[in-house]
């Protein structure tokens, strides 16, 4: 199933879906942004903000915020952005390829498509979807045109070995993230040069009112995604058990920030991202994926707790 823009163009419903979930849900950027808050205070209080110029980004969740941020920040920096996860690198092709009738084309079809699905049509007519991203795309445009953006499909761990970086931002790469990548990336420093990965906390600050720490770890979550496991194996598909961050990774790092927030995001909105999340590296059918996603949103619509994030944000220097 394809979402054909022009002859160059062609996306498939899980990129809008995940452009969808980026709009409604703030998580993914709120982290982003306070960890690379975080990285600019520490560098600058270092002294070296000034010789931050050459940075690789490599995208767990995001798609072009946190490249924006960092130019806004570093204003003489050029970025190289890539992914462990194909998915993302290619809806931020799509950004710097499309107009804004062809992003409006994109989403058009894409409404056609989830209009059986009551549950998700209700987050897709949320009002700005198509405004927003045709903002960023005109923003990595722009970034392109002036050379201070350049976007990889390859792996990170396969970017040319003749580059060399002030500043690598690894985020959300629970997923992919060993110690033996660590060790690449870090390789890939400049001297001087710092490496920040940033990772759901696996050790959560509880309280008296509640026994879990982020979100996607309480109980109504978890129930919902054991339902969106059940419905997707109901239609023969099945999704590999989740990944835990490397546990040597204190021992490699030179310091770890912990990052607690509260997102001003509805938490049915947010378990829907965590749903696609669960799913976008497999090999589902989009039919599957939707009608699978429709069933757990709509039985689980009544979920209403705070949306509570605990992110480890771990510093590595050049060695």
């Amino acid at each position: 199933m394809y979402i054909e823009i022009t002859s160059q163009l062609r996306l498939r419903p899980k990129h809008l879906l995940l452009m969808l979930y980026r709009y409604i849900s703030g998580i993914y950027k709120m982290g982003d942004l306070s960890a690379l808050n975080y990285i600019k205070g520490y560098i600058d209080g270092s002294g070296d903000g000034k010789n931050t110029k050459q940075i690789l980004t490599v995208s767990g969740h995001g798609i072009g915020e946190a490249e924006r941020w960092l130019t806004h920040r570093f204003k003489d920096c050029t970025i190289d952005a890539t992914s462990f996860r194909l998915l993302d690198t290619q809806i931020l092709h799509f950004l710097r390829q499309s107009n804004s009738e062809d992003i409006i084309k994109a989403f058009k079809q894409f409404g056609k498509i989830l209009k059986p699905y009551d549950a998700l049509m209700e987050f897709f007519e949320i009002p700005g979807l198509v405004p927003y991203w045709i903002e960023q795309a005109d923003v990595i445009q722009q970034l392109c045109i002036q050379n201070r953006l350049t976007i990889y499909s390859t792996n990170p761990l396969h970017v040319p070995e003749n580059k060399s970086y002030d500043l690598i931002y690894l985020s959300y790469g629970t997923h992919y993230v060993t110690l033996d990548a660590i060790t690449k990336l870090r390789s890939m420093l400049k001297p001087g040069g710092m490496l920040a990965v940033l990772m759901p906390s696996d050790e959560p600050q509880t309280s008296d009112l509640h026994d879990y720490g982020r979100f996607a770890d309480s109980p109504k979550v978890r129930k919902a995604r054991s339902a969106f496991r059940r419905a997707l194996e109901s239609r023969n598909y099945i999704i590999r058990p989740e990944f835990k961050k490397p546990k040597d990774i204190l021992k490699v790092a030179d310091k770890c920030e912990k990052l607690l927030f509260t997102v001003l995001a509805p938490a049915s909105a947010v378990l829907f991202g965590e749903l696609i999340l669960g799913s976008l590296s497999e090999h589902i059918s989009e039919r599957a994926r939707l009608e699978a996603l429709n069933q757990t949103i709509g039985d689980f619509s009544d979920v209403e707790e705070a949306v509570r994030e605990e992110l480890d944000l771990y510093l590595m220097e050049a060695k």
